[in-house]
């Protein structure tokens, strides 16, 4: 059976294709909906580049296709393109290109929440924190439940040292994360019994860990619920006694233990509290087989390709080639899972 229109149907007409694309966006299926706009595009149908622009950005997938949609589009009287360029430029790592045009879209549409918040992000990046916070703050008295404005609020207030308030709004948080357990109840810093989860990739949670030691010295006990590809080496953390890869099933009936997502645990640890003290350390039998290994260097270049501002975060193999070839130093892939065309590279 064809599964093209048949000819005439409304299924032909680029606006019946947007409408679509639009409902499957909603649905979440963002990668569909782009499908159809592109559709409506090859068609001829110019209003179809919005949709895509906005689709583009807003699953921060290839990020850079956008931009010749918007430049072409060009309205700079519209509310919405000026938020998404100042958006496509920021995260091109462009804030001072970007914040003239969030400033615009506020003063054609100063009442709208997702505006105020691309002002306050392009705002943090330049290092404008009060300003940011007074976005964030408008943002919240329209959408007093968006987790990611109050979060985002938080991270300004700690960067100009409201540690305490900035806690409390960066907890707002956890209630968007999707890796915890949850048959185990929230810790409170008073239960014996802790299991740190990780939140997000692996570097992260390593951060985080520098506490555990300070736990164990406290008298509670301390287990790392993460992910597989890590737990080798979280296992050599001090302080850490048990590391679990699954969902903590071994715990579920065990109402002594309770859980903290990694980041959270600043909840408990000031800034003057850090220590740059190892916190890590590998058995000696291992140090010993390392030892033919002398100047070895590590080298990992991309994060996870799934998060939403991976394009900030990772480069790709031949950007970081020219740091190879020192005498006497040798290099090695710690990338997890590389491409086939990275490992090629690799010699």
């Amino acid at each position: 059976m064809s599964t093209q229109p048949m000819s005439g149907s409304p299924l032909n007409k680029p606006q019946t294709m947007i409408e679509a694309g639009n409902l499957l966006y909603q649905l979440g299926r963002r990668d569909y909906a782009n499908a159809l706009y592109q559709y409506a595009l090859d068609e001829g149908y110019e209003p179809a580049k919005f949709n895509q622009a906005i689709a583009i950005i807003n699953t921060r997938k290839n990020l850079e296709s956008a931009y010749p949609l918007l430049v072409d589009i060009k309205d700079e009287d519209n509310a919405l393109w000026n938020y998404m360029m100042g958006t496509v430029l920021r995260f091109r790592l462009d804030p001072d290109g970007a914040w003239p045009l969030h400033l615009r879209s506020l003063e054609l549409s100063p009442t709208t929440a997702e505006f105020l918040e691309g002002a306050a992000h392009c705002a943090h990046m330049t290092g404008r924190h009060t300003e940011a916070m007074g976005y964030h703050a408008s943002a919240l008295s329209l959408d007093p439940n968006n987790p990611n404005s109050r979060m985002y609020l938080g991270m300004d207030q700690m960067l100009l040292g409201q540690w305490d308030e900035g806690i409390t709004n960066y907890k707002a948080r956890e209630r968007g994360l999707i890796y915890q357990p949850s048959k185990l109840t929230r810790w409170t810093g008073k239960e014996p019994n802790v299991v740190i989860t990780a939140e997000q990739g692996g570097g992260d949670l390593i951060m985080m860990l520098r506490f555990a030691r300070k736990l164990t010295d406290q008298g509670f006990q301390v287990a790392v619920q993460c992910p597989e590809y890590i737990a080798e080496i979280v296992r050599f953390v001090d302080g850490v006694s048990k590391v679990f890869t699954s969902e903590c099933e071994t715990l579920a009936d065990d109402p002594h233990w309770h859980y903290i997502p990694a980041f959270s645990l600043m909840e408990y640890f000031k800034p003057d509290e850090w220590s740059s003290d190892p916190y890590i350390h590998i058995p000696k039998g291992i140090v010993s087989m390392m030892g033919q290994f002398k100047g070895f260097n590590g080298l990992c270049w991309r994060g996870n390709p799934d998060h939403l501002n991976d394009f900030m975060r990772s480069v790709s193999y031949p950007d970081i080639r020219k740091m190879i070839g020192k005498a006497n130093i040798y290099y090695g892939s710690l990338q997890y899972n590389p491409s086939v065309d990275d490992l090629a590279k690799f010699d």
